[in-house]
């Protein structure tokens, strides 16, 4: 008779392992789901990093000079897809203070990010609009913003840059 290694009869360890089983079963199912809702945090991060870089380009498009109702709708059709719905009223309120160029030259040519940082649901960006003259690069202007998902979709909520010191 071969010996006994627990005391527990065939009927129970069958019964012990198929709760065993099954516990494990639903912990794993958890974990995946858990695993697949999760945010994907450097898919997100290269989502913002796009909407940045694209939205710094459309920057030489604003010329803040122009008559204020058509910058109003320069403002709507080139930052539209980039900002947030209230951001978007601010600059079209007080289009001066949008972005955008201020002078024919220098110009804002593009965004180069230095950082992006989560924070709460969204994302703070930290870079340098490059200012481009006939010669080439001429400045740079540090600037800020924050993007959060607003129907589905990463968009600028906050911006601000600093003061242009060649202005």
């Amino acid at each position: 008779m071969p010996p006994r290694v627990t005391g527990m009869s065939t009927a129970r360890k069958e019964y012990f392992l198929l709760v065993a089983g099954l516990v494990l079963l639903i912990v794993t199912g958890v974990a995946v789901y858990y695993i697949q809702r999760a945010p994907n945090r450097s898919r997100d991060m290269a989502q913002v990093s796009s909407i940045v870089t694209n939205f710094g380009s459309y920057q030489k498009s604003i010329s803040l000079q122009a008559d204020e109702e058509l910058l109003k709708s320069d403002i709507q059709s080139n930052y539209g897809q980039f900002v947030t719905d209230s951001l978007l009223q601010e600059w079209r309120a007080d289009p001066k203070h949008a972005p955008g160029r201020l002078a024919t030259s220098p110009w804002p040519d593009r965004i180069e990010i230095d950082s992006i940082s989560p924070q709460g649901a969204g994302y703070v960006v930290s870079g340098r609009m490059i200012m481009l003259t006939s010669a080439g690069e001429s400045s740079e202007v540090p600037v800020v913003m924050m993007l959060i998902q607003e129907n589905g979709e990463w968009q600028i909520a906050v911006y601000q840059e600093a003061a242009n010191p060649s202005a």
